[in-house]
């Protein structure tokens, strides 16, 4: 899939995305203890995350690195 490809179905899919109060409160119940809870590790899975977004911008879009895809999809 080519960079744009994968923009324009990033895009389309952030429009199909959403997360209700009740979700969202569950979310926030379930992580409350973050780093200790595996549930906190899932939800965080394929978001770029602030401790990671200097590799993200430092990777090439056409052949990330894979240390920065593991960082990104895995928990």
């Amino acid at each position: 899939m080519s960079p744009e490809a994968l923009r324009a179905h990033c895009i389309e899919l952030s429009r199909t995305l959403t997360v209700t109060e009740e979700q969202a409160i569950n979310v926030e119940r379930l992580t409350r203890d973050q780093s200790k809870c595996k549930e906190w590790f899932r939800f965080r899975l394929g978001r770029i995350t602030a401790s990671i977004m200097k590799y993200v911008c430092a990777t090439s879009s056409e052949n990330p690195a894979l240390s920065t895809d593991l960082a990104v999809c895995s928990t």
